[in-house]
This record gives C-alpha cells, structure tokens and sequence, in this order.
C-alpha cells in the first residue's frame, strides 16, 4: 500500500512540473541555443575555402625566415656540354614578400669551336646579388610568383689555344696558346620565377633570366668567348635556373 502511495505522490510532482514548465519553455531554450550555436560557426563550401579563409586571418612575421638553395640547371649543363656551374644561394623572407638574395658559384668552360678548331678555357667563381618581389595572391600559402634584378660580378683568367700554324717561310710549324689572359665583368638580371611549396621546408622553383652587360675588362686579345655566372659573352644573352630551396 506504501509503495502505491508513493508512485502517486510521484506521478502528481511530475504532472504538477510540466504544468508549471511548459514543454515550449524547453523546446524554444534547446531551438535558440541550437541556432545561436549555429550562427557562430562559419560555412564554407570546401576544405580549400576553410584553408583559405583561415589563411588570409593570419599575418606574415616581419622576417619570416631564411631559405638555402641549389641549382640543378648548371651540373646538368656541364655533364652535357663543355660549360656550366654549380650555384648556390642563401635567400631572406621578408612578410613573405621581399626576398633579398645572395647567389655564389664556381663556372667551367672548355669550348672548342667546331669550324676554327680554337680552344677556349675557363674556371672561376662569380657571385650575383640581388632582391626578388613575391607577388602571389596569397603569400602565405608557400606558392610563390617572383619577380626580380641582380647584380653579377666575375673576375677570371682564361685560356685560348688552336692547332699548330705552319710557317710558310720555313715550313716549321709553330703552336698557338695564349694562357692566364685576365678579364672581369660587371653585368645585371631581370627575372620571372614560379616557386611551389611541397612540404613545410621545402620548395621547388624555376626562373628564367635576361642577363646585359654593364662593363668588362678584356685582354690584349680581345673579349673572352664565356664569362664564368653570365655565359656566352653576348651583349644580352638568356639564362634559367630550376631550384631546390629548403626553408628554415
């Protein structure tokens, strides 16, 4: 009889609450909650819209690190042909937009020509210096669209030698070599380069160079034929690198 008692009494307080509490008090508090929450939460229509949006909140460091590189293009020229170089760079980020950069190297050449059969020789270092502008939309995803100048500097000694000349007085013939003449130029770049984050340190990229001279100084023999960091020495001449950078 007790236990009837209490599941009425139960029953009653139970019926007496609902009454108090309508179910719509409930119901609206769980819906508002429900849509406030909602409200706060962006939508977007993709993960690469969410990565986006997330990217253009944040701000790029002042100095947003440094950059190590190397170029491919030169050990591939001279495995190739009878010039090239191996380059390396050390590079700065600037709010992910200025890139001032230094470039060093050390330049091969050992040129035959196929119609004079005079051989052109060369070895040394050279240094290029200079500043590159990112100007990708979103400079803060890693994919980057450059643009930029350098100043380039060599200082060389070179060789020229041919076949032996024959004397047409004395019959004897008489060797051609010309060794340790001395030269150096002063040339500048302009160039356009696409770089492509693959992972978080490591970026990929090419340029494309349009090198001229700015001065030069030449032996008793006229202007060398290939001048270490610049090339054939031409008045304008094309050039391109594929880089490997590492971020740090």
């Amino acid at each position: 009889m007790m236990l009837k008692i209490s599941k009425f009494i139960y029953a009653l307080l139970l019926s007496a609450t609902f009454w108090l509490f309508p179910t719509n008090v409930f119901a609206t508090g769980v819906l508002t909650d429900s849509v406030t929450q909602k409200s706060k939460t962006p939508l977007y229509t993709s993960r690469e819209a969410a990565r986006q949006a997330l990217t253009a909140e944040a701000k790029a460091n002042f100095f947003s690190g440094v950059s190590v590189g190397i170029d491919v293009v030169g050990p591939v020229m001279q495995a190739l042909s009878s010039r090239g170089q191996i380059e390396g760079m050390l590079r700065m980020n600037i709010l992910e937009t200025y890139f001032p950069i230094l470039e060093i190297g050390y330049s091969k050449c050992d040129h035959t020509d196929e119609n004079t059969y005079v051989n052109y020789k060369t070895n040394a270092p050279y240094f290029r210096i200079g500043l590159d502008m990112n100007f990708a939309k979103n400079k803060l995803s890693g994919n980057r669209v450059f643009a930029g100048a350098r100043y380039g500097f060599s200082s060389f000694e070179y060789d020229v030698s041919s076949q032996p000349v024959e004397d047409l007085i004395g019959g004897a013939s008489m060797p051609f070599q010309l060794t340790s003449l001395e030269g150096n130029k002063h040339w500048a770049e302009l160039l356009f380069g696409i770089e492509t984050r693959i992972t978080s340190f490591l970026h990929l990229g090419w340029a494309l160079r349009y090198k001229f001279g700015l001065s030069e100084k030449s032996s008793y023999m006229g202007k060398p034929w290939y001048v270490p960091g610049y090339g054939r020495n031409k008045n304008g001449t094309f050039g391109a690198n594929f880089n490997i950078l590492l971020d740090f």
